[in-house]
């Protein structure tokens, strides 16, 4: 059995079962006739403790060691008002740390223009395009370059060496195991594997070069900043990456030393532009979720990204789009009407290019008719593309009226007919979203019954207020709200005045919270802890409750990948699931074991947890020495708040004391983590990391210190169901 595997099945092994209620106080002595009838179940009310806790839980990432006190002391009606109305929450430390990542305030096209995609870079290769004259834009397209045409030439090579290889094997070498040639002929249903030898890596070196590389690397550390940021401008286009890839991780935070956020960006982007983009959209999300005071303004912020779900890795340039999808059409619709917020996705790059709205010709348009030229001519890439259904499809089904909202497939061809036109520049004018006249479909189309004349761009538009004001669409998004806030099946009565509210409230997606915020089934027993977290919740909650700095995320990271939650990675259009169902396979509640263990032991790279500060403080309140008499008594109060089961605590106490097998899962976890955010730039695995503080300076590779009777507890905690429901 894995490390750890044992008490996880312990631990986890009540996540999935039902919520017992407690009996009802005061049962009479003696038996009655009506004790054969149903009997109506009186639930006790939330104290006002777990009201605190159960907001912080559901409105926000999870509370931190202090916020239930603060919560309850301010009020949980007050609190809830200030999260609906964040321009009244001052978040000026959240917005100093974002300082450190300054890619992340530039407009997308202004990130095209700093950091080149590579499907603008081989366009411009193609057509030799001159260089942009600035030197540390001039530095960043040469490598870019540099690094393609290397990859071209390897795959080259490596498929001219595959095709030789094929030809030129014997019959001997090719055969597989067990099978026999007659008369020269290899016999009927036998399969011929060719390996070819392989082709030499771009980044192999002699022992002369290597050498030479390492003098190189020595100087330019010894360099004062200024001085080093100029010399890895010049160096040759190709030998950044070359330099990097030698480096040791103390030796790559040595050579940014010193350097502004924007230098440091510089540097990255010498070695990948998409490790500054990617890299930086994914820490800005983590920080944000983390440290962000407007709580509420960031759940939902990330349901709106679920439910219009965009995939980073959809083509060369979706993370320059989704760059700014979050930031620009998401987060400031958040509390608005949801036709506003609709309207700012249909019109976004990232959608129009994620579900392929941007090739989608209108076949009686002026580019879908014009002439194929004559023969041998080019084709009409144009005509040849045609129209595109599946933003159609998925605004009616995903985004607005739902699977059941009463459309057919003719309103599908109807709608796309509609958005036809609609698409975005190509990367070198800018990437923005575009309105393509030709391209549209001409004549009126007829939606849900209804006649959209003939008016452009303006039909789009006018279809999107018609979805969004439909009463399906308000049972729709009323319905997933409360799927995500109330319950994973939430009661038909709630959600009918959900829906009204909405309706009487012209979308406003505000009032519609604030409906479900002040109903008795949201503050229902039955459904105080009992949403099971999703991996994003579980790993933010986690850094949250145990006050733990996220001085690089990118571990985090690496983690949500290995819990099959990447950040912007789901590739079908429904987003991720908020269901229970879907995220307590033993496997997946396993990784989140380690990964506790991993946190609370300072295993995980770049995240730093100061156990021995966390329960020496009176932030939960004041310690009860009658109970809180070892460490782990006291992390039950810090990151549990009350509340833990007995099976839990006793399983904490046992498994404490194993700390070879809980430090073993914990290594394997975090150098996992490790080994995946450096080999996946799309998984936020920046190069070089930024400067910190000597105080903060922990480790940022896997940490070598060993596990403490402290940290497994900890680790055991925040792996139990009593912290994995919310």
């Amino acid at each position: 059995m894995r490390p750890a595997a044992v008490c996880c099945a312990v631990l986890i092994g009540t996540l999935v079962l039902p919520v017992v209620e407690a009996s009802p106080l005061g049962a009479p002595a003696g038996k009655t006739a009506a004790d054969s009838k149903p009997k109506r179940v009186v639930e006790a009310p939330l104290t006002a403790q777990e009201r605190a806790l159960h907001a912080l839980n559901r409105l926000s990432f999870g509370p931190r060691p202090e916020d239930v006190q603060r919560v309850e002391a301010m009020g949980v009606d007050r609190w809830i008002e200030l999260q609906l109305h964040p321009e009244k929450i001052d978040d000026g430390g959240l917005q100093t740390m974002l300082k450190d990542l300054p890619a992340t305030e530039l407009s997308e096209s202004q990130l095209i223009e700093k950091f080149p995609p590579n499907p603008m870079l081989r366009e411009m290769a193609k057509n030799n395009v001159a260089l942009p004259r600035d030197p540390v834009e001039h530095a960043i397209y040469a490598n870019q370059i540099s690094y393609l045409k290397a990859e071209d030439k390897a795959k080259q090579v490596t498929a001219t060496q595959s095709n030789a290889a094929a030809k030129n094997m014997t019959a001997g070498q090719v055969m597989q195991s067990g099978q026999t040639m007659q008369s020269g002929q290899m016999q009927s249903g036998q399969t011929v594997t060719a390996v070819a030898a392989p082709a030499a890596k771009p980044d192999e070196m002699t022992p002369a070069e290597l050498s030479s590389l390492q003098t190189e690397k020595a100087g330019l550390l010894e360099m004062p900043p200024a001085q080093r940021f100029q010399a890895l401008l010049s160096l040759p286009p190709g030998e950044p990456r070359r330099l990097t890839q030698k480096m040791k991780q103390p030796e790559k935070v040595a050579l940014v030393a010193g350097f502004t956020p924007e230098q440091q960006e510089v540097t990255i982007a010498l070695v990948d532009t998409n490790r500054v983009v990617a890299g930086e959209t994914m820490e800005q999300k983590l920080i944000t979720d983390i440290y962000s005071e407007r709580q509420l303004q960031e759940v939902m912020t990330d349901f709106w990204l679920n439910h219009f779900n965009v995939y980073v890795r959809k083509s060369g340039i979706a993370p320059w789009e989704i760059a700014t999808y979050e930031r620009d059409v998401i987060r400031p619709h958040a509390f608005g009407r949801f036709e506003d917020l609709l309207r700012a996705v249909a019109t976004s790059p990232a959608m129009m290019v994620y579900l392929d709205n941007a090739e989608s010709i209108g076949p009686d348009s002026k580019a879908g008719q014009r002439p194929v030229g004559k023969p041998g001519a080019p084709a009409n890439k144009a005509a040849q593309r045609g129209l595109n259904e599946n933003y159609a499809r998925e605004l009616m089904e995903l985004h607005t009226l739902g699977v059941n909202g009463g459309y057919t497939q003719k309103d599908v061809t109807e709608v796309a007919k509609v958005f036809t036109g609609w698409g975005v520049f190509p990367p070198k004018d800018g990437g923005d979203f575009s309105y393509y006249e030709r391209r549209h479909e001409p004549g009126d189309k007829h939606v849900l019954g209804k006649t959209v004349q003939d008016n452009g761009q303006q039909e789009g538009f006018e279809v999107l207020h018609m979805l969004a004001t439909s009463p399906a669409t308000a049972h729709f998004i009323s319905r997933k709200l409360a799927i995500r806030f109330v319950s994973d099946d939430p009661s038909p009565a709630l959600v009918d005045r959900m829906a009204k509210s909405y309706l009487s409230h012209h979308g406003d997606i505000r009032e519609v919270l604030l409906t479900m915020f002040k109903s008795p089934e949201f503050w229902s027993r039955a459904n105080y802890r009992a949403k099971v977290k999703t991996p994003l919740e579980y790993v933010v909650s986690s850094v949250r409750a145990t006050d733990a700095e996220a001085i690089h995320p990118q571990g985090l990271i690496a983690a949500l990948n290995q819990m099959g939650m990447p950040l912007y990675g789901m590739q079908p259009p429904t987003g991720y699931s908020e269901s229970t169902d879907a995220w307590v396979s033993s496997s997946e509640l396993l990784m989140r074991m380690n990964f506790a263990l991993a946190l609370t032991a300072n295993k995980l790279p770049g995240i730093h947890c100061d156990l021995p500060a966390l329960i020496g403080t009176d932030a939960a309140g004041p310690a009860n020495t009658e109970t809180d008499r070892t460490d782990e008594a006291r992390l039950e109060r810090v990151l549990l708040h009350g509340g833990v089961a007995e099976r839990t605590h006793e399983t904490v106490l046992t498994e404490m004391q194993k700390l070879p097998e809980q430090e073993q899962a914990a290594a394997q976890f975090a150098a996992q983590a490790k080994a995946d955010a450096q080999a996946d730039p799309l998984g936020g695995g920046m190069l070089i990391r930024k400067n910190k503080p000597a105080a903060k300076a922990v480790n940022l590779n896997v940490a070598v210190v060993g596990a403490t009777e402290t940290s497994v507890a900890a680790g055991l905690l925040l792996g139990s169901p009593d912290f994995q429901r919310r």
